[in-house]
């Protein structure tokens, strides 16, 4: 499974579960008597098995009447990476509309809209404003992440079928 194809909720240890989009974590969910858990320990966690950094907001009732739950923020150093997995994520829905890999000769708006969508949201998830972060410098390397992701598609796409 690639790191985008993470989709839902993962368990992150006996008594807390990981909420992921696109292999982003946004939100965490622990048994009542684990919200007093040291919330650095936490972030470790969440860091390990998802390669970013986070920071933990503030426990709120959860949407199980059991749990309580904190949103996630990644961290600003980890936005080049969040900008990537969404890229990914852009590739996969090229790759589901058209069953081609997206590459520059055949892109109309799409790569436009996506890049506009994937930076807006890798920006809110790493708590960031516009002020802070120069969209055209992270253009090319989302690109990259963009065509690498529909090459490494169209390849598994070639694969024959397993009986």
């Amino acid at each position: 499974m690639t790191e985008t194809e993470r989709n839902g909720w993962y368990t992150l240890n006996p008594h807390c579960d990981l909420q992921i989009e696109h292999g982003v974590p946004v939100r965490i969910a622990c048994e009542p008597g684990n919200v007093t858990a040291n919330r650095p320990a936490l972030a470790e966690d969440v860091q390990r098995y998802t390669g970013l950094h986070v920071e933990l907001g503030p426990w709120q009732a959860g949407e199980r009447g059991t749990t309580r739950e904190a949103a996630l923020q990644v961290a600003a150093e980890d936005f080049d990476d969040v900008l990537a997995r969404y890229a990914h994520a852009s590739a996969a829905t090229y790759w589901d509309r058209y069953q081609q890999p997206v590459h520059a000769r055949t892109l109309d708006d799409f790569e436009t809209e996506a890049y506009a969508l994937d930076f807006v949201t890798a920006m809110h998830h790493c708590g960031l404003d516009w002020r802070d972060v120069d969209k055209h410098a992270h253009s090319a390397g989302w690109q990259r992440a963009l065509y690498s992701e529909a090459q490494r598609l169209a390849a598994y796409a070639e694969l024959p079928a397993q009986p």
